[in-house]
């Protein structure tokens, strides 16, 4: 996760930085900045529970009072921002900071679509829930290639979506790459001969998943946050995903497919390895 941010996401800094750093901070500069760290403070704020609006304002009221800070500038605001890879093909090799680690990793990110369309978001879901069964099948059960084999879907922001196949184990990961290209290859044809009765329970089982209340405070806190932290603010959003997903054909998927992730038809194919 740590280098997925080093090549995703900016600022973000690697922890070998931070520590040498980390090194030359003085206890006085710890005082300083202790002293001056809310003199200018730009503040989001959510409140969750039982709560009246006036309740709410009061909560914030009362956060500020006790900061009493000033307003920090938009122009000194420093906002997340991801980059964006033209189409290509990168590797990053990361040598083990132990040499006598024997273990070794591969993540494969495919970037995708780069638009805040809920419907090719949910596309790119459906085929991530389909991909992952047989990815772990085969890599994992029949060439016992890692421990840990997944595929995942991620979206960075409103513009950068991306999925990921994630092998760790002993293997080389050279070879990890190599059966990584291999599967992705290979499985067109499989998303072709794809049973519409599976693809119907896929589409069940994603809506099944969005319908699902939130058991806790906190979870119903981090879904609101997974529209805030982006300047979203789309609070239906589920919903907006449940009626999408049904929607989805399996022409839908092939053509998503051949867009992005098929390596020997997309146009915009944009892949970077992590070979650890």
């Amino acid at each position: 996760d740590e280098y997925e941010n080093l090549l995703n996401r900016s600022p973000s800094w690697h922890y070998g930085v931070a520590a040498k750093e980390l090194e030359t901070v003085t206890l006085e500069e710890m005082h300083a900045f202790v002293d001056h760290a809310f003199d200018q403070t730009f503040i989001q704020m959510l409140v969750v529970g039982n709560l009246s609006e006036t309740n709410a304002l009061a909560i914030a009221q009362s956060v500020q009072e006790t900061l009493s800070y000033t307003p920090l500038p938009m122009h000194l605001r420093c906002p997340q921002l991801y980059h964006q890879f033209t189409p290509g093909y990168y590797i990053l090799h990361i040598p083990h900071p132990d040499a006598d680690f024997d273990e070794n990793g591969i993540i494969s990110q495919i970037q995708c679509h780069t638009s805040a369309d809920m419907l090719l978001w949910c596309t790119l879901t459906l085929l991530s829930d389909i991909v992952s069964d047989p990815f772990f099948d085969q890599l994992r059960t029949k060439e016992q290639l890692g421990y840990i084999v997944s595929v995942e879907n991620q979206r960075f922001d409103q513009t950068k979506c991306a999925i990921m196949f994630r092998v760790q184990g002993k293997c080389n990961p050279i070879y990890l790459v190599q059966r990584i290209d291999h599967y992705l290859r290979s499985f067109r044809q499989k998303l072709v001969e794809y049973d519409e009765a599976k693809l119907e329970l896929n589409r069940q089982s994603l809506a099944k998943t969005w319908k699902e209340k939130c058991k806790s405070v906190s979870e119903e806190a981090d879904r609101f946050w997974a529209s805030i932290d982006p300047g979203e603010y789309d609070f239906e959003y589920r919903q907006v995903m449940i009626e999408s997903i049904v929607r989805i054909t399996k022409d839908n998927l092939l053509e998503y497919w051949d867009t992005y992730i098929n390596p020997e038809t997309s146009e915009h194919y944009t892949r970077i390895d992590y070979q650890i």
